[in-house]
């Protein structure tokens, strides 16, 4: 098992947001290892869609926010992306 799939993340807060496509949620977190040496906070985005079918419990929003964090974990970086 991988360290972000380790980390507790505790939802803060959650704001919608209206875009061009219609709306979004951006979800705010804070996450920390088992040892307290790591600490991450920020958003992730997520569709409306997406938002309503993993609220129907904490576990549901918070494994969301544990998706949306190792898809972008493990995207190119936007240097990486402008050289290719």
């Amino acid at each position: 098992m991988g360290l972000v799939e380790k980390l507790q993340i505790r939802v803060s807060n959650m704001q919608f947001v209206d875009v061009e496509e219609g709306q979004v949620v951006h979800v705010r977190f804070n996450a920390t290892d088992a040892q307290q040496q790591i600490n991450m906070n920020g958003y992730v985005v997520a569709t409306t869609q997406e938002f309503f079918s993993s609220s129907t419990s904490s576990e549901g929003i918070t494994e969301l926010v544990r998706g949306k964090i190792l898809a972008r974990l493990g995207e190119p970086a936007e240097e990486e992306k402008e050289t290719e």
